[in-house]
């Protein structure tokens, strides 16, 4: 995992994120992880 991070096409296991706000993880699809590289969410 430490070599993939947090990129859902570099692997085949399912990658849950807690966001910003959020009350509890969800499960990062292309949508949200295409939101997180283009920075929609402060961490």
């Amino acid at each position: 995992m430490k070599n993939v991070g947090y990129d859902i096409n570099k692997t085949n296991y399912p990658i849950y994120v807690l966001l910003p706000g959020s009350e509890g993880y969800i499960l990062l699809t292309e949508k949200v992880y295409g939101n997180i590289t283009n920075k929609m969410y402060r961490f």
